[in-house]
């Protein structure tokens, strides 16, 4: 029961104490949110249309080759 007590709490714990430089951080998305948020609707796009054509399936074949 300790166990189980430490490894639910321990993470809750680190993250409180975290939150404050999350916070921080978190201060540069807002001022970008915008952005951000074109930036990945755009690469949502470009993967569904990649998926779509089939395209995705010969690229994702030329990563071994490239040593990726």
């Amino acid at each position: 029961m300790t166990a189980y007590c430490l490894g639910l709490g321990i993470p809750i714990i680190a993250v409180a104490l975290g939150s404050a430089q999350v916070t921080r951080r978190f201060g540069w998305f807002r001022r970008h949110h915008v952005g951000v948020s074109l930036a990945s609707g755009g690469v949502l796009v470009v993967v569904g249309l990649l998926m779509v054509s089939g395209l995705l399936t010969r690229l994702s074949a030329l990563i071994p080759s490239l040593g990726l």
